[in-house]
């Protein structure tokens, strides 16, 4: 069968692990040095669980995702890290492709919570 070159690429599905539930924010918490007592309460009051199907069904993508503009805020790795993993993880290797941009931003998973102001001015200078 012949395609035109403009047709749609065929979508990609990726099939993702079985998870378990997510821990509890607790839990999570407990690895981040620092967290106020109120901020954790908060969070906790507010916060409405994950649909945990987004973490465990299947996910068909077209690569017209791929041609929009990314920022990449690297919390818990280097850059250097995504590299090394592009061939390995393929999460990793959409974050390689053309157009990505990276700030690093070390420390852990939250930084909203530890380091608000400095997430909020790199979001402010890419926006």
């Amino acid at each position: 069968m012949r395609t035109s070159p403009l047709a749609e690429p065929a979508p990609v599905t990726y099939q993702r692990p079985e998870c378990a539930t997510p821990p509890p924010w607790r839990q999570l918490a407990a690895e981040v040095p620092g967290l106020p007592d109120d901020t954790l309460e908060r969070l906790v009051r507010l916060s409405a669980p994950q649909p945990w199907a987004t973490a465990t069904a299947p996910v068909r993508l077209t690569e017209a995702w791929e041609k929009l503009p990314r920022l990449h805020v690297l919390c818990s790795f280097p850059v250097a890290e995504v590299r090394a993993r592009v061939g390995v993880v393929p999460a990793f290797r959409h974050m390689a492709t053309e157009g990505g941009a990276y700030r690093e931003l070390p420390g852990r998973h939250w930084p909203m919570f530890d380091r608000s102001g400095e997430l909020a001015a790199i979001l402010h200078d890419m926006a």
